[in-house]
């Protein structure tokens, strides 16, 4: 009868490590990691202790130190934590200068970021000058603009500035996207975040920034891509526009970092689809467009927001639940109305529009309305100038 007591194997492993050297359990240890479940969050506990412990030990050989660190370059890597990976793998360079794994990795990284941020400059004189290529790019799709990244020709790298105007970063995904999405997004977002951080000149191509985040409760990992945000926003020199697209609870963290930088936007969207963000404790006093849509909640922080702005040119609210704030515009200064809400019996809101909107180009409303019996309308005529698009789509309630 063979009976076998995992146990004992435990036990000799034991054994056998009392025998050997420190570097010798170190090198021991690596092996054995390499082994190790990459899935559960468990053994990435496990993982990283055990490496944190290799690279206390104080007779560590460079090979050791090398190895240990190119191990967690890989296994962070993959988790998305492309910063922390970047350190580990010039930190096993600078134990072990000759590394060929290490240099590989590098070298790789370098490749992949270059060819999304920063195309080859061409090998020859360009026929047409660098002004000329960007005045025939502007008129191409981003699609297209795309494709002239692997051109090896001046227009590939006016297509590069051309398409970073406008930047996403994806710090989370909603629910319904599948998981490994997420992790190509974060990636992605570590990438472009990383080489804003070491080069200057890319963060100035950047006019609008559009952030995405759909995370449902405590997320380290967004917690990790706001910090690198945070520490990439002044880099954004030229950045004037900021389009947000999460949960309300993930949106005031993202506009404490904007508040807090030294970015002067000049435009602001926006979409929180679960409910309203309490703006009393955000300021920003140099907009001139400002775009809001969400659902429900209390609109009186956001009527506040809106009148420190007083140089408005164009707004855009969305909420059904909210009445039109006109009292807290300077009508006469927009260029441009779209508002999706309600207007109350006794709102003065429309004729406050068409008097004061003397510069409005485009206004567009879809509102419910709740309307006066017809005898207690009083009938003044008088004579209103009508600005030139004018677009309302009203669903009326009689009291």
């Amino acid at each position: 009868m063979n009976v076998f007591n995992p146990k004992i194997l435990d036990a000799s492993i034991r054994d056998v490590a009392l025998h050997l050297s420190d570097n010798q359990k170190a090198d021991l240890l690596i092996h054995a990691l390499g082994n190790l479940s990459r899935d559960d969050a468990a053994s990435r506990a496990v993982f990283e202790n055990a490496i944190q412990s290799v690279l206390q030990v104080n007779a560590l050989s460079a090979h050791n130190t090398a190895r240990a660190r190119i191990l967690r370059a890989k296994r962070r890597s993959m988790s998305g934590y492309q910063l922390g990976a970047q350190e580990d793998l010039q930190a096993a360079l600078a134990a072990e200068p000759d590394n060929p794994e290490a240099k590989a990795l590098l070298h790789n990284r370098s490749v992949s970021v270059e060819k999304l941020l920063a195309p080859i400059l061409p090998t020859k004189k360009p026929d047409f000058s660098p002004e000329i290529w960007r005045e025939i790019a502007l008129f191409l799709p981003r699609k297209d603009l795309k494709t002239l990244l692997f051109v090896p020709n001046m227009l590939s790298r006016v297509a590069s500035q051309l398409l970073f105007r406008k930047l996403d970063l994806h710090l989370s995904i909603p629910p319904d996207h599948e998981e490994g999405a997420l992790l190509t997004y974060a990636r992605r977002t570590a990438d472009i975040l990383s080489r804003v951080i070491v080069d200057p000149a890319f963060g100035g191509f950047v006019r609008t920034l559009r952030v995405y985040s759909y995370a449902v409760g405590k997320d380290d990992s967004m917690a990790f891509q706001i910090g690198m945000l945070s520490n990439a926003l002044h880099k954004f020199t030229n950045l004037r526009n900021v389009y947000i697209s999460a949960l309300s609870e993930n949106t005031i963290p993202l506009l404490r970092v904007f508040q807090h930088s030294s970015v002067r936007l000049r435009g602001l969207a926006l979409v929180c689809p679960d409910a309203p963000v309490d703006l009393s404790t955000f300021e920003c006093k140099t907009l001139h467009h400002i775009s809001y849509s969400t659902r429900e909640g209390n609109p009186s922080s956001v009527r506040s927001f809106i009148s420190q702005n007083g140089a408005l040119r164009t707004v855009s609210l969305h909420n059904m639940s909210w009445i039109f704030p006109s009292d807290a515009l300077a009508l006469r200064n927009l260029t441009s109305i779209s508002f999706s809400g309600h207007f109350p019996a006794n709102s003065s809101a429309f004729a406050d529009i068409l008097i004061n909107g003397r510069q409005l180009d485009s206004l567009t409303i879809t509102c419910t309305l709740e309307c006066l019996p017809a005898r207690a309308v009083p009938c003044k005529p008088r004579l209103l100038a009508v600005p030139a698009a004018l677009w309302v789509d009203a669903h009326m309630a009689p009291q």
